[in-house]
């Protein structure tokens, strides 16, 4: 067997393995890339507010109005977009709720429970195939196994010599149906497998927790730091501190304009965080955070994105390269096509070797009775 002949078992193998998982995950990959589009465009009436106002409430009297219309239920944060037009997010917790509040008048336009949300059951597909830590293990080695059948594909694909890189680098769609489907899997194959390998690749980020590790180690030389400042609890009470104030802080603090999320504390010793999108940024998720001690709203400490390490500036940008936000809507078309294309994979690559295996299987005879003889031909008189 050739090195090439083993690579072609080992990928035939390896699509056999996988290839039901990479269908839902890429499938599941390409609704998420415009997941929060979609979601606005079908649910509007939650997202946006008839006629913005001049005067937006303050914080406080938008999570006064919520607590007051859902009683017992503990508030996890809120999200404030740049978008005047935008409704403030409020998240509820036990179960996990999201309120979406008219930031001028403080009605309250609609809730969406989490578990029940379409997106939601979408990214538990793709990333735990609805099965918890087991899903996400078989996601995790599937995408291990497609980033080896996108190299041993290129290396299928490669031409002999210079002869032949034109064939390779056409679809013949006038050919017969089994050539333009093994075309389709070959060729259009070779131009996906970049931005697929980037996707592949920086999913693994978020399947393998040593994967995340070692890209602060190589960068950063240490693991992540994942302390946060505490609040100081001794002798005092929670509750009472004004969340307008930290907004109008944040706001002064970071001039640029970008969306605002704050997160509650969830024990006494927890601080207040409060994390903002520059959004005039060159990528999305360039995010500065300011925390603040719960009681007496103290600015415990800042941290511009500016400051943060080389390694948490990578990590931060595995979210939008991976899911092609990273350059705007023409990165974000061409993630949703080579998502498409990825889930076409397993078919064409089936389809490529039914077609093969029927051709090398003998077709069988049309009768077991033995063939007569014809009869023998006259021969001709010699030519005296």
């Amino acid at each position: 067997m050739t090195p090439k002949q083993f690579i072609q078992k080992l990928h035939l193998v390896l699509g056999f393995a996988s290839g039901v998982v990479v269908l839902v995950v890429s499938l599941t990959g390409s609704l998420l890339v415009f997941e929060h589009e979609l979601e606005e465009a079908v649910a509007h009436e939650r997202f946006f507010v008839e006629s913005p106002g001049a005067q937006r409430l303050p914080a406080d009297a938008l999570l006064a109005r919520v607590r007051d219309a859902y009683p017992g239920r503990r508030v996890g944060g809120f999200e404030m977009d740049y978008d005047p037009r935008k409704t403030v997010r409020v998240q509820l917790e036990e179960p996990r709720t999201t309120v979406f509040v008219n930031p001028y008048s403080g009605r309250i336009q609609g809730d969406q429970a989490y578990e029940t949300r379409f997106f939601t059951i979408v990214l538990k597909l793709h990333r735990y195939l609805l099965a918890g830590e087991t899903g996400k293990a078989v996601t995790g080695v599937s995408c291990v196994v497609f980033v080896l059948m996108l190299g041993s594909g290129v290396v299928l694909w490669w031409p002999r010599n210079a002869a032949f890189l034109r064939d390779r680098l056409r679809i013949r769609l006038k050919a017969r149906w089994r050539r333009v489907n093994y075309d389709v899997h070959s060729v259009a194959g070779f131009y996906a497998a970049f931005p697929l390998l980037v996707i592949a690749l920086t999913g693994l980020v978020w399947s393998y927790k040593p994967v995340n590790g070692a890209l602060f180690q190589l960068l950063d030389g240490k693991p992540q730091d994942k302390s946060r400042p505490v609040s100081i609890a001794a002798g005092r009470t929670p509750g009472g501190l004004a969340y307008e104030g930290l907004v109008a802080r944040a706001h002064r603090q970071y001039a640029f304009p970008g969306d605002l999320r704050v997160t509650l504390p969830k024990d006494d010793s927890a601080s207040v965080v409060v994390a903002k999108e520059d959004l005039s940024a060159a990528m999305p998720n360039v995010v500065s955070f300011l925390y603040f001690d719960q009681y007496s709203g103290k600015l415990l400490k800042a941290e511009p994105y500016a400051t943060v390490s080389r390694g948490m500036k990578v990590r931060r940008a595995v979210y939008p390269i991976h899911t092609g936000s990273v350059g705007g809507v023409f990165t974000k078309i061409i993630a949703l096509l080579v998502s498409l294309f990825a889930a076409s994979l397993p078919v064409t690559g089936f389809l490529v070797w039914w077609g093969r295996r029927k051709k090398a299987t003998p077709a069988p005879a049309s009768s077991n009775r033995p063939r007569r003889p014809l009869p023998k031909r006259a021969s001709r008189p010699e030519h005296v």
